[in-house]
């Protein structure tokens, strides 16, 4: 039996619409447009809530949650929320893997990773990989250079690449 290229076409069209693997079009949101932006956000009115999952008291599976208003140049810049769980307990340090969200005026940045930090005290001079974003940051890439993660007093540096 012999398909004729113009039937071929139309069936392949079909599979690739009804399998999600065709290139969507674009839905209007636009990319980061400047390509290259450094944030720089500073935590108040932070809050953090630790979950004690797993054996009773300081250990692996604890869930740390901080939520915090961001301030940039003094001026409120929107929200931050992020979780991270503890994978590793030693005696003088923790290790812990998660990520959070920059909720800010323009569109979200995403952001992720595992850190190592003395126990008692909150991330300092840490990096997280930036993983994405909306609107504005819709195609965002790069790091976040934590100065001081306290959930008030937090110091974060977004240099933002797409």
């Amino acid at each position: 039996m012999r398909i004729s290229s113009t039937a071929m076409t139309a069936a392949t069209a079909g599979i690739l619409l009804l399998t999600g693997t065709a290139a969507a079009a674009p839905t209007g949101t636009s990319p980061h447009k400047g390509c290259s932006e450094t944030l720089h956000l500073t935590t108040v009115n932070g809050t953090f809530t630790l979950v004690d999952n797993g054996t009773p008291g300081v250990g692996i599976g604890d869930l740390s949650v901080i939520t915090a208003d961001l301030l940039e140049n003094g001026k409120p810049a929107g929200t931050l929320g992020m979780t991270f769980t503890k994978i590793k307990q030693d005696p003088n340090d923790k290790t812990t893997v998660g990520g959070g969200i920059f909720q800010l005026e323009e569109g979200q940045i995403a952001f992720s990773s595992m850190q190592t930090f003395p126990n008692n005290q909150p991330p300092s001079d840490t990096k997280n990989a930036i993983t994405g974003g909306t609107d504005k940051y819709a195609n965002a890439r790069g790091e976040v250079h934590v100065e001081n993660g306290a959930p008030t007093g937090g110091i974060y540096t977004l240099n933002i690449t797409c």
